[in-house]
């Protein structure tokens, strides 16, 4: 994005273009792509598996202290994909609004309803001139329990305030550098890096939709 284009409507986030963009919030979603990784999440009828990378910036650092997966509550993870500061202070404010909800209600937060949360409060940080948009992508997996029935879920959510479930089908168009796309009955969600090219590994490690994939297969597809 060529600074001539953007000169006076970048600073403030409640500045419109004239092509009708927020490029504080453009900005936000070239910082996770800017990142350089791609993560993963794949539901399955019984199971969730979400994959990262690990990339340690320099030899000084202590391998074990770099990590993009977080624990939310005993039941829902989270693997984050762009500036680390950023979605450790997102993972903590989850962990507010988890712990809160069981205080309120007394049972889990369900994961849909935590990405809901989440992703308005993205998109609070796109409407006040004092507050910046968060660059980093979240994916949430967990398990929701409907009476004795065990329900994967995994939910996306983006720095716009923009967040997908992957059981809803919808246009490609709408989802901002990101691929959702469907597989054996089921789906998965990719962040940005590399999502054409395991776009393309997954479809090709998929050739009957109507096939029933076990939770090791699936492992072992995402991990391609």
């Amino acid at each position: 994005m060529s600074r001539g284009s953007s000169a006076g409507y970048d600073r403030h986030i409640t500045i419109f273009s004239p092509q009708g963009k927020l490029y504080q919030v453009e900005y936000a979603f070239k910082a996770v792509k800017n990142a350089n990784m791609t993560s993963i999440g794949v539901r399955g009828k019984d199971c969730v598996i979400v994959v990262t990378q690990k990339k340690v910036a320099d030899k000084l650092i202590v391998p074990s202290s770099v990590s993009h997966l977080f624990k939310i509550t005993p039941t829902i993870g989270c693997v984050s994909t762009g500036l680390i500061a950023d979605a450790k202070n997102q993972v903590t404010r989850a962990r507010q609004e988890a712990a809160e909800f069981k205080y309120k209600n007394g049972y889990d937060i369900p994961v849909g309803h935590l990405a809901k949360r989440v992703a308005d409060i993205c998109q609070v940080y796109t409407q006040h001139a004092f507050m910046r948009p968060l660059g980093v992508v979240p994916i949430f997996c967990g398990i929701d329990m409907e009476g004795k029935e065990a329900i994967p879920q995994l939910y996306k959510v983006d720095p716009a305030g923009f967040f997908v479930s992957s059981k809803e089908k919808i246009n490609r168009r709408l989802v901002h550098r990101d691929v959702l796309l469907y597989i054996c009955g089921e789906s998965s969600l990719i962040c940005f890096a590399k999502h054409r090219l395991v776009t393309r590994l997954l479809l090709q490690g998929t050739k009957n939709k109507k096939q029933i994939i076990s939770w090791k297969r699936k492992l072992k597809l995402t991990l391609r």
